[in-house]
């Protein structure tokens, strides 16, 4: 029987380098809670896009001309949402879309990458308007 890894990434700076952990070709990796992780773990689904990229939890995928997705684990399984459910035949489980997800799909980022670029800018306008009042 085939073994399949159980992995997981957590970004670990601000330059969106991540730590890739857990059951990796049957060897444990450890997290390395040193590093002050900024984000939860983010876990492989065991599927990979049309480029062989890696396909995690909270990654955003293309689907079929600029419709985007992202993925979630809700009811015990790999699910998308998003734009996705306007495609006929590709809502739901991401196993149950392997063939599709494979071929014609493509990660174009992460939700934890937007959301910390978002979170970054809305500091830095903070931080702007703060010493600008600081001067006046």
């Amino acid at each position: 029987m085939k073994q399949v890894d159980l992995k997981f990434r957590q970004r670990i700076n601000e330059k969106g380098d991540y730590h890739y952990w857990g059951f990796v070709n049957g060897t444990w990796i450890e997290p390395n809670n040193e590093w002050g992780y900024l984000f939860d773990s983010e876990q492989w689904t065991g599927l990979y896009d049309k480029t062989k990229k890696e396909i995690y939890v909270h990654d955003v995928i293309e689907y079929w001309k600029g419709h985007t997705s992202f993925v979630v684990f809700e009811g015990g399984g790999f699910v998308t949402k998003g734009d996705i459910y306007e495609i006929e035949g590709c809502g739901g489980s991401l196993w149950q879309n392997r063939k599709h997800i494979e071929e014609e799909c493509k990660v174009i980022g992460s939700i934890t990458d937007i959301l910390y670029l978002k979170t970054k800018k809305k500091r830095s306008k903070t931080l702007s308007k703060s010493k600008k009042r600081k001067t006046t």
